[in-house]
């Protein structure tokens, strides 16, 4: 976020650390004074021109509150980013590579959201972010000004992250429960034990603790006076371990827990 006002005279700067806006902003006769720079304020458009450059935004179009989210792929910016030191976007850095054989950098407030960085990149004079295919980066709090020129200029690589409500985070939370059954039933029938939904059983868990088949535990789930009732997340039902296990220990060895349940099903529960 950038910040420019006069106080009289002078032309006061706000603004995040950035080695590149440092030397270029002592070069406009800044200086730095605690927490801020200061310019001859005759020289605003021309520290303004720096901070859109270095930035991409000179604060006048920055709403506090408008800041969206990129998802930025580096292979579809256009250009050569990977044989680059670093990759900016309206003067934002988003990585950097310091030398050959270091790490890839991210800028603030950018994370990785897919893919992976090579180990290395260029050569030890010049060094390079290297292979970038499928690389996708999340960069936040980006000013809404900012990010529609950034979607405009690059509408392959960039794209605004929506917001989600309530509805899409739940209807996302189904489909992942639904693929983490699909996942316990393959495992369990390549004999893999395993303890999942940190005290949440599916259906297909419960059966194999109690001993019997899956269709038992859903004529139980449907029919039983006892059976702790499941938490349905989508259509998958769920049970806490800590509710369902002390039912299960009543049915192991009490000569219920039969195929097709008919010792409970027919009334025969005390």
């Amino acid at each position: 976020m950038v910040e420019i006002v006069t106080e009289g005279r002078a032309l006061v700067v706000r603004t995040q650390h950035d080695e590149g806006w440092t030397e270029m902003a002592y070069g406009l006769g800044g200086s730095w004074e605690e927490d801020r720079w200061v310019f001859d304020s005759r020289d605003e458009e021309s520290v303004r021109g720096l901070a859109r450059h270095i930035f991409g935004s000179d604060g006048s179009d920055d709403d506090p509150e408008a800041g969206v989210t990129l998802r930025v792929t580096l292979s579809r910016l256009g250009g050569r980013s990977q044989l680059d030191r670093e990759v900016r976007l309206l003067g934002r850095r988003l990585c950097s590579r310091p030398a050959r054989d270091a790490a890839v950098r991210l800028g603030r407030g950018v994370v990785l959201a897919a893919g992976r960085f090579t180990a290395r990149g260029g050569s030890v004079t010049l060094p390079q972010i290297g292979g970038v295919s499928g690389v996708v980066l999340e960069v936040r709090d980006v000013p809404a000004g900012v990010a529609g020129r950034l979607v405009a200029e690059h509408p392959d690589g960039v794209r605004i992250v929506e917001p989600e409500d309530g509805d899409a985070l739940l209807r996302r939370r189904e489909e992942l429960v639904s693929q983490l059954a699909a996942l316990d039933a393959r495992l369990k029938e390549a004999g893999v034990e395993f303890n999942a939904f940190d005290g949440w059983l599916t259906a297909e868990m419960v059966s194999a603790r109690g001993g019997f088949s899956d269709g038992t535990v859903r004529s139980y789930r449907h029919r039983s006076r006892t059976m702790p009732q499941p938490t349905y997340v989508g259509r998958t039902p769920l049970w806490r371990e800590t509710e369902i296990e002390p039912w299960l220990a009543t049915r192991r060895g009490a000569g219920e827990a039969t195929q097709d349940g008919v010792a409970e099903l027919a009334g025969g529960e005390a």
